[in-house]
Formats: C-alpha cells, structure tokens, sequence
C-alpha cells in the first residue's frame, strides 16, 4: 500500500521533468534553426554563425561598393564642383571712349576728332602750318563692363620720327597727371584724358618741314585685365 502510494507521488514529478526536458530541447531547436512564422520567413537569431558571416560580408560589400551610397558615385559633384562659376557669357569687357569734345582754340581740322565704332580709339586729321599752331580736345575712358582694367600701353599712330622733331605730342588725364602702365580703371569709372598736339615755335631752322605738314592721327589706349 504505501508503495503503490509512492508510485502514484512519483508520476506527476517524472511528467513534470519530462515535459521540462521537452521544453528546453524545443528552445534549444527554435534558438539553433529558427522560428517558422506564418509568413514562411524564419526569425535567425543573432549568434548563428552563417548568418553573422553573411552579415559581415554585406558590410564589407558596402564598404567597397560605394557607387550606392546614398545615391552618390563615382561622378557625384564634389563641394569643389558645386560652387559657381562665372560662365565666359557672363563676362563684360566694355572699356571705351565717351563725350569728345575738342578745345574751343584749336586749329580747324580737316576732320574732327571723332571716336570710331569700335569705341577705343579716336581719329582725327588737321594742318599744322606754322609754329604755335595746336590742336587739341578733352575725352572720356570709361569701364562700361564687369571686370576691372588696367592700362597695358598707350599708342599714337601717323607721326615719324622728322615729325616729331617740331611737332609736340602730349597725352595727360585731364587733372595734368601722366598716363603710365598700369593705371587702373575699375568698374564703373570714368577718367577725362587731355589730348594736344602743338607746333613747336623753338625749333632750329633746319628742323622746319618745306611744305605744311597734313597729320592724320590715331590715339588709341589699350587696356588689359587688372
């Protein structure tokens, strides 16, 4: 009787081990090989080694393949690239001539001096007969455009070298300042030139030209990037 007692004590304990046992080995299976769910994806658990292997050569393959990152490639813009340039047709180099005006006691001219169409240079004929004679006239340089200038020469063509020994030949700003290379002219400014030629009344005898002398004459300022 009191083993059949102990038997009947000992059932309930071994079913409890055993379904204890079951348990962990179901828990055991389930961490190793995974879950299946009810959508046929199975849940991996995060110490299975083949799937931490592919998880490591996925971030591998990232780091090499960096045409996807983020949308970039190998051709995306850098900073560098993306800051603004000034296009060429963007670029307005406009320096000229504006408002001649020749000096009320100049000589008469076979032709006024006159700025020509490109606006740069000004031209102008006239007889110098005598010593005293001069002619002469006020001219505005101004930078119409957007870069700033700088003066890479100044240039007066139609007198030789006999004609220089009685003619005077003077280019000043208006204020008498000389004009010299490099000077700048900045954009948006604007300086008066003062132009003469004179005949010259200290001259030796045999400097003097046999016959008057008709000078057609160009004045021409060139102008560079400052």
């Amino acid at each position: 009787m009191n083993n059949d007692n102990k038997k009947g004590r000992f059932y309930p304990i071994f079913f409890i081990l055993l379904l204890i046992v079951i348990t962990f080995m179901y828990a055991s299976l389930a961490s190793n090989f995974g879950v299946k769910m009810n959508n046929n994806k199975y849940l991996e658990p995060t110490d299975n080694p083949t799937t931490d292997d592919k998880k490591t050569d996925d971030k591998k393959d990232d780091k090499s393949d960096t045409s996807n990152n983020r949308g970039s490639s190998s051709s995306t813009p850098t900073r560098k690239d993306s800051v603004p340039v000034i296009e060429p047709s963007n670029i307005n180099w406009q320096i000229e001539f504006e408002n001649l005006e020749v000096d009320a006691d100049s000589i008469e001219a076979i032709t006024d001096a006159h700025i020509l169409s490109n606006k740069t240079e000004v031209n102008y004929t006239i007889y110098l007969r005598v010593p005293g004679e001069k002619y002469s006239f006020d001219v505005d340089v101004v930078n119409n455009g957007n870069i700033d200038a700088k003066i890479y020469d100044t240039v007066l063509t139609g007198l030789n070298s006999t004609q220089m020994k009685y003619i005077k030949y003077k280019v000043t700003y208006k204020d008498g300042t000389t004009i010299k290379e490099g000077d700048t002219l900045l954009v948006g400014e604007k300086k008066k030139i003062h132009l003469e030629i004179e005949y010259l009344e200290d001259i030796e005898v045999e400097d003097l030209p046999d016959t008057d002398q008709e000078l057609n004459l160009t004045y021409k300022v060139t102008y560079i990037e400052k």
